[in-house]
Parts: structure tokens; C-alpha cells; sequence
């Protein structure tokens, strides 16, 4: 008892001791008027990047005010502040507001923070993620306000809720794991499950649910977990692109080569015409001089080209010593520039007869 009462006094001059050495370590500073300052960065916005591996803060400073994503190029000023932090700022305060309207930002597909400057201390600040959240599994009678509201608030400060669109828009911690089932319950008893889904969230963590990382850098796995899900992602997306591939493909579903497919389950397509031209009739290319003369059953190819060749001679003399003479088509003899002249003259000499018809008649 006596030992343990020692312990305490020890224990308890110790921590006297060193609160004494912190006050003594922080350096005093009288008071002053900083609100000069205030108003300087009143158009100003501060934004925070999460993600551990990526493109810079400076990169993210050079890209974003461009035309083709803020428009803002030339009337906005970046600075880095360190600890994945930056600032920006405005000479108008409309283009800060028209930068607001653009959240959720991301950059590199990873979403950031961004929320308008204000004097604080807080090392974690800004934190939140404005997102707006779709709720799917609310019944018909118990899509109100309230019942939008309060799931909101169950994942932070709700900004706005839109009833008819089924979705709050929500101010986000994003240190914290996201939520994407919730269950809520009502006055009369009746609990329901509701699903969350982010619009505009594009990188996160499947395991731990952060937007900090994603899955293959999850601190919380370890190597042979990373390598496992790895494997099942690259099956899981091989069996879409199969899925994708026979959707693309039913044209040719109600052939019978369609249900005969059976080692070729990677590439149905391409089983698919092997198989119809295997099972299509012989073509008629294949009853040419040429391609007779390739088979097996008609002996020596050159003797069966030169036996064509003197046929073919054959029936060319053969069509002379008949004095064929074919006969002109209708149309033809009408455009024929000798029957034609000769027609014109039969057609003049007709006219001038009867106009001038010969004496004596």
C-alpha cells in the first residue's frame, strides 16, 4: 500500500513536470489586429487532397483553373500550404461562387474537399466532401422530407434534399469510412433497409470503405489478401467482357451453330462463323476452272489447264465459222449514231413531201 501511494506522487510530479516544459516550449505572442487579413482572403477557398498515392497539390494548382474545368484561368491564384492542403485565391467573388457550384472536384479521378476560407486552427480542416447521395428502398407513402432528412443526418450535414429526385445532398467527412447500407426506422414501428449511392465518387476502398486509398494499397490487408482480391477482380471483369461479347452477338442467336458452341466459351463469336462456314454448302467458287484444277481426283494440274485452253480455243473457232450476228437491242439501234443519221434523212425527206408534194399530184 505504502509502495503504491509512492507511485501515485511519482506518477503525478512527473506529469506536473513536463506540463511545465510544454508551456515553457510555446512561444508567446502579444495580441494584435489581424482583421486586415480577414477581409484580404474573404474571396478565397481551401481545399484538401486525400489520397495517399497521386499527382501533386502543384499539379492539381496548374490543372484545375483552366478553361476546360473552372474556366477561371488568369483571375485565380494557387498556393500550396503543405500537408496535402492549398489555396485559392479570387478577385471576384463570382467566380467563386461558380467554382462552389462545380462540387464535388475531383482531380486524377480522386475526389478533394473545397470549402471557403474562414479563420480557424483546426489541423483537419477542410475535412468534408459535398456529394449528393441517391436513396433507393424508400417505400412510396414514406418518401417525405423527413424521411430524406434524417438518413442525411445520419451521414452528416445535409445541405439540401430533393424529394423528387430521391437524393440529399450531403456535407461528407471524408476521413471517415463511407456508408453505403443503412437501416431506418419510423415512428409506428416499421424498419426498413435503404441503399446510398455517390454521385461523382469515383475511387475508393472496397475493404475499409475510404476514399484515403484503394483496394490494392488497403492497409488493412495483408500482400496475399491484396494478391487474392486482385485475381477475383480480373475474373470478375473477365466474366462482364464474356457477358458484354454474347449480348453484342444475339443477332446470330437462332442458327443452330448458336446452341452447338461447346469448348469455345472465351470466344463465342468466333466459334460462331467457324462453325457456319463449315456447315455452309460447297460455293460456287469452288466450281471454277481454277479451283477444279486444285483437286486431287483430276490428276496433273497442267494437263488440265492446257486441256481448257485448247477447249476454249475450240469454241472460239468454233462460234466464228457460225457468221454469228447478233441482234441489235431496241434501245440500241434508237442510239445508234449511223441509224440515226440514217433515220433523220428518211424522217426530212417525208416532211419535204408533204409540204411540197410533186407536180402532178
Amino acid at each position: 500500500m505504502y509502495r503504491a501511494r509512492n507511485d501515485r506522487t511519482r506518477a503525478e510530479s512527473s506529469r506536473q513536470v513536463r506540463r511545465k516544459r510544454e508551456d515553457e516550449d510555446i512561444i508567446k505572442v502579444p495580441e494584435f489586429d489581424y482583421t486586415d487579413l480577414v477581409e484580404k482572403y474573404k474571396f478565397s477557398l481551401v481545399g484538401r487532397m486525400f489520397h495517399q498515392d497521386g499527382r501533386s497539390v502543384d499539379a492539381l494548382i496548374n490543372h484545375m483553373p483552366k478553361r476546360i474545368i473552372w474556366d477561371v484561368e488568369g483571375r485565380v491564384r494557387g498556393t500550396n500550404l503543405g500537408n496535402n492542403k492549398f489555396q485559392f485565391d479570387f478577385d471576384k467573388e463570382e467566380d467563386l461562387q461558380k467554382v462552389l457550384l462545380r462540387r464535388p472536384c475531383h482531380f486524377n479521378r480522386w475526389s478533394f474537399s473545397l470549402e471557403r476560407w474562414k479563420p480557424t486552427i483546426q489541423e483537419d480542416y477542410p475535412n468534408s466532401l459535398l456529394l449528393w447521395v441517391t436513396v433507393i428502398g424508400i417505400p412510396t407513402h414514406y418518401k417525405k422530407d423527413e424521411s430524406y432528412r434524417s438518413i442525411g443526418q445520419a451521414l452528416g450535414e445535409v445541405d439540401k434534399v430533393d424529394v423528387e429526385g430521391g437524393r440529399v445532398r450531403v456535407h461528407i467527412n471524408a476521413e471517415e469510412p463511407l456508408q453505403f447500407e443503412r437501416r431506418a426506422g419510423y415512428a409506428n414501428g416499421d424498419v426498413i433497409k435503404v441503399a446510398l449511392i455517390y454521385a461523382e465518387l469515383h475511387r475508393h476502398c472496397y475493404i475499409c470503405k475510404r476514399i484515403s486509398h484503394e483496394e490494392g494499397t488497403c492497409p488493412e490487408l495483408t500482400p496475399e489478401q491484396r494478391e487474392a482480391n486482385r485475381i477475383l477482380r480480373l475474373e470478375q471483369k473477365e466474366k462482364e467482357e464474356l457477358a458484354a461479347r454474347e449480348a453484342f452477338s444475339v443477332p446470330l442467336r437462332g442458327h443452330d451453330t448458336y446452341n452447338k458452341i461447346d469448348n469455345h466459351t472465351r470466344y463465342p463469336r468466333e466459334a460462331i462463323l467457324q462453325r457456319r462456314t463449315s456447315a455452309e454448302p460447297t460455293r460456287r467458287s469452288e466450281k471454277t476452272r481454277f479451283d477444279e484444277g486444285r483437286r486431287p481426283e483430276h490428276g496433273d494440274l497442267r494437263d488440265n489447264i492446257s486441256n481448257r485452253r485448247d477447249n476454249l480455243a475450240k469454241n472460239v473457232w468454233n462460234r466464228l465459222d457460225q457468221n454469228y450476228v447478233g441482234k441489235i437491242p431496241r434501245n440500241r439501234e434508237r442510239l445508234h449514231p449511223y441509224e440515226e443519221s440514217l433515220r433523220y434523212f428518211i424522217i426530212k425527206e417525208n416532211m419535204e413531201t408533204l409540204h411540197h408534194p410533186p407536180v402532178g399530184e
